[in-house]
C-alpha cells in the first residue's frame, strides 16, 4: 500500500493541504493586524472627508448626525476644534472623550506640528481607558483640526478571534480534505490500476482483460490504445499460432506423403523385382503369368506417378483450367456408358436422376475425372445391395452432382481426413482394390480450383459424396 500510486497521491494532496494551511495561518497571524490597521486607516480617512464635506457646506446638523452614526456603529471617538456646535458652553463634542483645557493645548500643539500635512496617524496610550488608540489628525479648512480615534484593542481582539477561527476552520478543512483526498486518489488511480493490470495480462499473453472505463481525457485515450494493442497482439499471436500449426500440419502431411509414396512404390517394386528374378532363373514355367503381373504392377506405378504429377501441377498453379460451357448431363451419360460392362459384371443396380440438359462452365476433363473418382470410390465401398444412385440438381444458382452407394457409414472422425492424400478409412483394405488413396484428394483440388464446394453425407443405409459448381 505504501508504494502504491494511490497512497502517494493521497499523501501528496494531504501534504499540500497541511502546507497551504500552515502558510495561510502564518500569513494571517503576521499580516492580519497590519492589514486590519491599514483598512482602519482608510475608513478613518473616508469618515474624515465626509465630515469635512458637511463642514464645508456649513451643515452642522448633518455633521452631528454623521458623527453620531460613526461613534455608535464603529466605536469611534471624534473631536473637533473649534467646537462643532454653536454652544460655547458645551465641551463634549462627540464620542467618549472630553474636550478640556489640557486637550485644547494638545490640539494646538498638533496643529502646529502638522501644519504641512493634510493628515497623520499615531498610536497612543490612553491612561483613563487603559488602552491604545489609533488616532487620525485631519486638518480642515481655516486650520481647524479633526481628531478621530479607534481603539486598537478591538483590532487585537479581532486578530485573536480571527486566528482562533482560522485554526478551527483549518482543522476541519484538513480533516474533510483528507477524506475527499482519499476518495479522489482512489477514483483517480482506478483507471491507472486497471491499465497496469491490463499491461500485466498482456505481458503474460492473456488478452481477456480490457479497459472498460469511458473517458475523453488522456487516460481514456491511453485505455483505448491499450485495448487496440491488446486486440492487435491477440490477433497477431493467433495468426502466428495458426501459421505454426499449419506448418506443423504441412510438415506432418509431407512426412506422411513421403511415407505413403515410399509404401506405394515399395510393394510394386518388390513384386516386379521378385517376378523378374523368377523369369531370369526360370523358377516357373508359366512365364506369361509372371509377365502379366509385372505389367500390372508397372501400370499401377505409372498411374500413381501420373496422379502425383497432376496434383503437383495443380497445387503449384502451373495447370490452367480450360473453362467452357459443358452439358453436365451429357457428360455423365458418356461416363456411365464406359462403366456399362463393369456394372453388368458386378451386378450393380444403377439409377440416375437428372434433367436432359444441364449447362455449367467448367473444365470438362477435370470434372470427368471428379465424377470418375466418385464412381470408383463408390464401387470400392458398395455393399451386397449393390445400389448406386447418381443425381444432378439445380438450386440457388448452383449445380449439385451426388453419387450414392449402399454400404456402411464413414466414421465421424474420418469425415475430414478422407480428403487428404493417401488416406484410407480401412487401412487393412488390400491392394486388389487398386486404390492409391489419392482419388478424393484429387477431387478436392479440382473443385477448389473451380471455386466450388464438395462434401460427404452419411445416410441411413449408405454414403453420399457430392460436389457443387456455380452456374
Amino acid at each position: 500500500m505504501r508504494k502504491s500510486i494511490q497512497f502517494k497521491l493521497f499523501i501528496s494532496i494531504v501534504s499540500i493541504l497541511l502546507l497551504t494551511t500552515f502558510i495561510g495561518f502564518s500569513i494571517n497571524s503576521k499580516l492580519f493586524k497590519e492589514f486590519y490597521i491599514s483598512n482602519q486607516k482608510k475608513e478613518l480617512i473616508n469618515g474624515a472627508k465626509k465630515i469635512e464635506e458637511f463642514v464645508d457646506k456649513n451643515d452642522m446638523n448633518g455633521a452631528e448626525e454623521y458623527i453620531n452614526l460613526l461613534t455608535e456603529n464603529n466605536g469611534y471617538i471624534i473631536y473637533y476644534a473649534p467646537q462643532l456646535v454653536n454652544n460655547p458652553n458645551r465641551n463634549v463634542i462627540m464620542g467618549k472623550g472630553r474636550y478640556n483645557n489640557s486637550f485644547r493645548q494638545e490640539m494646538e500643539k498638533l496643529s502646529i506640528e502638522n501644519s504641512n500635512e493634510k493628515y497623520s496617524f499615531t498610536i497612543y496610550y490612553n491612561e483613563i481607558s487603559n488602552s491604545n488608540f489609533l488616532r487620525l489628525i485631519y486638518i480642515l479648512e481655516n486650520r481647524k483640526i479633526l481628531l478621530m480615534e479607534s481603539p486598537v484593542e478591538i483590532i487585537n481582539t479581532s486578530a485573536k478571534f480571527n486566528l482562533t477561527f482560522y485554526l478551527y476552520i483549518s482543522i476541519i478543512t484538513i480533516f474533510l480534505g483528507g477524506i475527499f483526498s482519499y476518495i479522489f486518489a482512489k477514483r483517480f488511480t482506478k483507471p491507472i490500476i486497471m491499465l497496469n493490470n491490463q499491461a500485466k495480462s498482456i505481458a503474460n499473453l492473456k488478452f481477456d482483460n480490457k479497459f472498460l472505463m469511458e473517458s475523453e481525457d488522456e487516460i481514456g485515450t491511453l485505455g483505448k490504445n491499450m485495448n487496440y494493442l491488446s486486440n492487435t497482439l491477440e490477433e497477431t499471436i493467433n495468426k502466428l499460432n495458426e501459421d505454426i500449426n499449419e506448418k506443423i500440419k504441412l510438415e506432418n502431411l509431407r512426412k506422411t506423403f513421403i511415407a505413403n509414396i515410399s509404401h506405394e512404390f515399395k510393394t510394386p517394386i518388390a513384386l516386379i523385382r521378385g517376378y523378374s528374378e523368377g523369369l531370369l532363373y526360370n523358377i516357373n514355367e508359366n512365364k506369361d503369368e509372371y509377365v502379366n503381373i509385372i505389367i500390372d504392377e508397372t501400370e499401377k506405378m505409372d498411374r500413381l506417378v501420373k496422379e502425383l504429377l497432376e496434383l503437383s501441377d495443380m497445387e503449384s498453379g502451373e495447370t490452367n483450367l480450360n473453362l467452357e460451357n459443358i452439358d453436365l448431363s451429357s457428360l455423365l451419360d458418356e461416363i456411365l456408358y464406359k462403366y456399362n460392362k463393369i456394372f453388368k459384371d458386378n451386378q450393380i443396380i444403377i439409377t440416375t436422376n437428372k434433367n436432359d440438359i444441364i449447362d455449367v462452365k467448367a473444365d470438362k476433363n477435370k470434372i470427368e475425372e471428379v465424377i470418375t473418382n466418385f464412381i470408383n470410390n463408390a464401387l470400392r465401398h458398395i455393399d451386397e445391395k449393390k445400389e448406386l444412385k447418381i443425381s444432378i440438381s439445380e438450386y440457388e444458382n448452383k449445380i449439385r452432382l451426388s453419387v450414392y452407394n449402399s454400404g456402411i457409414n464413414i466414421p465421424e472422425e474420418s469425415i475430414e481426413e478422407i480428403w487428404t492424400s493417401f488416406y484410407k478409412v480401412d487401412q487393412g483394405r488390400n491392394r486388389e482394390s487398386g486404390s492409391t488413396g489419392l482419388g478424393l484428394y484429387i477431387v478436392k483440388v479440382i473443385i477448389d480450383h473451380h471455386n466450388g464446394n464438395y462434401g460427404v453425407n452419411n445416410l441411413i443405409d449408405g454414403v453420399e459424396f457430392y460436389f457443387e459448381l456455380n452456374i
